[in-house]
């Protein structure tokens, strides 16, 4: 993991593993040994719970957000160009303009076609500077 030099990660501390903690099947099966490290299941099951999008205005504005982008898409929009502005426009700007949306493939080509490409590209063009005066 990734950590400042000179940084207080004590807090942090309850998220590593106890001697004789850490999983035995990392050396077991790949050969890799591991003597300290980080419960990633303590960390995300912690306090983790599945809340409910009708008591919570955030989860349902980010459903219908991951709605409309998934739809746009996949073509479900007679007016796709508008819409491609209109979540732009609620999307925070990448670093370096990068489009909000990174994509994963599970073919080996990972190929975007050219309609879109052009939908995240407009939708990039759109996004907000996440911090004031950078453009």
């Amino acid at each position: 993991m990734i950590m400042l030099e000179g940084a207080d990660y004590s807090f942090f501390r309850r998220f590593e593993y106890e001697e004789g903690e850490a999983p035995e099947y990392l050396q077991r099966d790949y050969g890799i040994t591991i003597n300290s490290g980080t419960n990633l299941g303590k960390v995300l099951y912690e306090d983790f719970e599945f809340a409910d999008s009708d008591s919570s205005p955030g989860i349902q504005v980010a459903d219908l957000v991951a709605g409309g982008v998934r739809r746009l898409l996949r073509g479900g929009f007679d007016q796709p160009e508008d819409i491609a502005t209109a979540l732009g426009r609620i999307m925070l700007q990448r670093e370096h303009n990068a489009p909000p949306i990174s994509l994963v493939s599970l073919d080996q080509t990972g190929r975007v076609v050219q309609p879109v490409s052009r939908l995240l590209r407009m939708m990039g063009a759109y996004t907000r500077p996440m911090l004031l005066g950078i453009a």
